[in-house]
């Protein structure tokens, strides 16, 4: 969580009244959501109670891409990634399902204020443009 915590931190200095980042605690709390679904290590209710004693990583709002594990195989593939990239298990489709539960319709919810999630199988471009036109008016 030093990378979290570093980020918030430089976010929490910035002047900018609007700061994104690819990735924040709620990607973490995914990912050990997923671990837990699927190998069992019980880790996630733990990373929540030490976020309890960090709330300065609790970001405003969580914007999810939500894409199909297939599509995201075949952008891979088109970007040129390599087949064994795709061993990797944050590239295996039930760690993706696991990953996309938590943030659609998990029993434990991300811990951002607000969570909106934007379908993403559409062109990137199109993606680009619905990203775009929920966060201007928070620059405005």
């Amino acid at each position: 969580m030093s990378i979290e915590g570093l980020r918030a931190r430089r976010a929490l200095a910035s002047t900018r009244s609007v700061v994104i980042l690819d990735r924040s605690v709620d990607t973490l709390l995914a990912h050990t959501h997923a671990l837990d679904a699927l190998f069992g290590f019980g880790v996630q209710h733990q990373l929540r109670d030490r976020l309890q004693e960090l709330p300065f990583l609790r970001p405003d709002h969580t914007l999810y891409l939500d894409v199909p594990a297939e599509v995201l195989a075949l952008r891979r593939k088109a970007a040129g990634h390599t087949a064994a990239e795709s061993d990797h298990f944050l590239h295996q489709p039930a760690f993706l399902d696991h990953v996309r539960d938590f943030f659609v319709s998990s029993a434990q919810p991300p811990v951002s204020r607000e969570v909106t999630v934007i379908p993403a199988d559409a062109t990137p471009l199109e993606v680009a443009h619905a990203v775009e036109a929920l966060i201007t008016p928070w620059t405005r």
